[in-house]
């Protein structure tokens, strides 16, 4: 066996002494090459100069919604007819012992500033948000609410989550659609009301992880002001 591998030893030594080698693999192909260039811009199209007009009446949502800061100057922001903004559920839904109880002043704080500027509002109303925000909280749900349903730990975005099957969380919330309908339907400068990210109004978390919206969520078009 010794001898064996001394004369596989020797025969490879030979081979690299006789300029043998290993075959090295093959070079990456690298990049494509560039394909030809487009023709260039037909200069005997007539160039047509449009000056800056209002956005027509018919269309009050046309254009870019910027944030809405209170006390910003949305006359030096891009032009437009919309703002949007987000308030959280318990932001509206304030009393702890009465589910049936509202406080709109933060929203129509909002209504007002963006009525100064005269614009409308698209807006949102949430449950949980992950992390919250120097202005709202990550935990929307509201204290009326406390003590009467399961929780979870919604560990994909880091919330918790109301059980949105639970009696008590479908009435609270049928209470608020009902309250806010009745209050702003077709009133006020407010544009519409937005679903929710990933097409779940009311939490981040009612939805699955595909977007896909719970048995319990949805918009009422009552809840929607022109």
């Amino acid at each position: 066996m010794k001898i064996r591998r001394w004369f596989a030893s020797l025969a490879a030594i030979t081979t690299l002494l006789s300029g043998g080698a290993v075959p090295a693999s093959a070079a990456p192909a690298g990049p494509p090459a560039r394909p030809p260039a487009g023709p260039p811009p037909d200069t005997t199209l007539t160039t047509h100069t449009y000056a800056y007009a209002p956005t027509p009446v018919g269309q009050p949502l046309k254009g870019f919604a910027p944030y809405l800061f209170p006390g910003d100057n949305y006359d030096a922001k891009y032009p437009g007819g919309v703002m949007w903004t987000y308030f959280a559920l318990n932001e509206i839904m304030t009393n702890p012992s009465n589910c049936n109880a509202f406080d709109w002043t933060l929203f129509e704080k909002a209504l007002d500033e963006s009525a100064v500027w005269g614009r409308q509002v698209a807006f949102r109303f949430y449950v949980e948000y992950p992390g919250g925000t120097s202005s709202h909280p990550g935990n929307g749900i509201p204290p009326c609410l406390n003590g009467k349903m399961a929780l979870r730990n919604n560990g994909f975005w880091g919330t918790v989550s109301p059980d949105y099957d639970d009696p008590d969380v479908i009435a609270a919330f049928t209470n608020f659609i009902n309250a806010f309908a009745a209050r702003y339907d077709k009133a006020g400068p407010g544009g519409t009301a937005d679903p929710g990210s990933g097409s779940c109004p009311w939490a981040w978390s009612g939805c699955g992880v595909n977007g896909t919206p719970g048995p319990t969520t949805g918009t009422p078009p009552t809840a929607t002001p022109t």
